[in-house]
C-alpha cells in the first residue's frame, strides 16, 4: 500500500536545488551587455593607444583601467550572487521541519518526519505548525495563515466540510432573505442588524454597500475545509486527511512553474 501510493501520488521529500558555483556567476556576469560593451571597449582603447599613441609608458593605461574596472564588478557581482544563494540553502534547511508527525496510516498510529507523509494519511494538526502538503480537515477546526501561498496576510477559519457547507448556505439564505425584501430600484442595501452574520462585513460606515462587493464579501467570510501547503496553523487542533504531496501541492505547482519560467528567461520571472 505505501509503495502504490509514492508510485502514484508521489513523495513528500523536497527536491534539492542546484545552486550555481562561483565560475557560473561570474560566465552569467559576462553575459550582461553593459559589461560586453565596457569589455570590447577596453581592449578597443587599448589596442588604439598601443598602436598609434605617442607615449608607450603611459598610453596602455586607459585601456587596461577600464578591462580592470569591469573585472572588478564582474567579480564583486559573482561573490554577491553566490553569497546570497549559499544563505538561502542555510535558511532553507534550517526551516525544513525536524518534528515528528503523529500519523493514522492503516489503522495504525505512527510518528513520521514530513518526507515520510504520503497522500491518504491523517494526520494530527495543532497550533505552530507549518503545513508541508495539501490537506482537508477531517474534524477539528483551525485558524491558519495562508501567507506563503496567497501573499494576504490574513487569518482565515478551517473546519470540516459539512460546517463550511452549512455556513456558506445560511449566509446565502440571510442575503437573498435581505434582497428579497428591497427595492430593486436601489443601488445600495442597508443592513442595521449588527448581530448578523454577514452585516458586520457587509456593512461600511453609513450603514451601505454596493451590490458589485457582494461576491468579494462572501468569500471572505466563508470557511474553507481545504489547508494547502506552506500555511501556518495559528491556533486550533483538527486532524486532516493529505490529499497532495511534494510536487502536486499547491505550493509545489508555483515552485516548479516559477523554475521553468526563470529557466526559459534565463531570470527571475519580474
Amino acid at each position: 500500500d505505501k509503495k502504490i501510493r509514492m508510485k502514484h501520488f508521489d513523495t513528500n521529500i523536497p527536491e534539492e536545488i542546484n545552486s550555481q558555483g562561483f565560475l557560473s556567476h561570474i560566465l552569467e556576469g559576462l553575459k550582461v551587455g553593459l559589461i560586453q560593451f565596457l569589455i570590447v571597449s577596453g581592449f578597443a582603447e587599448l589596442i588604439i593607444n598601443i598602436i598609434f599613441g605617442k607615449n608607450s609608458d603611459t598610453d596602455w593605461l586607459e585601456g587596461s583601467g577600464i578591462l580592470f574596472t569591469v573585472l572588478i564588478m564582474i567579480i564583486s557581482s559573482a561573490m554577491i550572487s553566490y553569497s546570497k544563494d549559499n544563505e538561502f540553502n542555510i535558511m532553507r534547511k534550517l526551516n525544513q521541519s525536524t518534528d515528528n508527525i503523529l500519523v493514522t496510516r492503516n489503522g495504525f498510529e505512527y510518528l513520521v518526519k514530513d518526507e515520510e507523509l504520503l497522500v491518504g494519511d491523517v494526520i494530527k494538526v495543532t497550533a505552530g505548525q507549518t503545513i508541508s502538503c495539501d490537506g482537508i480537515v477531517l474534524s477539528g477546526n483551525l485558524i491558519v495563515n495562508e501567507s506563503v501561498i496567497t501573499g494576504h496576510n490574513d487569518f482565515l477559519e478551517k473546519n470540516t466540510l459539512q460546517y463550511c457547507t452549512e455556513e456558506k448556505d445560511d449566509i446565502y439564505k440571510e442575503f437573498h432573505q435581505r434582497i428579497n425584501t428591497e427595492s430593486n430600484q436601489r443601488k445600495s442595501i442597508h443592513i442595521p442588524n449588527s448581530n448578523s452574520k454577514i452585516s458586520p462585513i457587509l456593512e461600511e460606515e453609513e450603514g451601505d454597500f454596493e451590490m458589485d462587493d457582494v461576491s468579494f464579501f462572501h468569500k471572505a467570510i466563508l470557511p474553507s475545509p481545504i489547508v494547502p501547503c506552506g500555511s501556518f496553523v495559528y491556533s486550533g487542533n483538527a486532524s486532516m486527511m493529505i490529499l497532495a504531496v511534494g510536487p502536486n501541492t499547491h505550493k509545489g505547482k508555483i515552485f516548479e512553474t516559477t523554475e521553468r519560467a526563470i529557466h526559459q528567461s534565463k531570470g527571475t520571472p519580474l
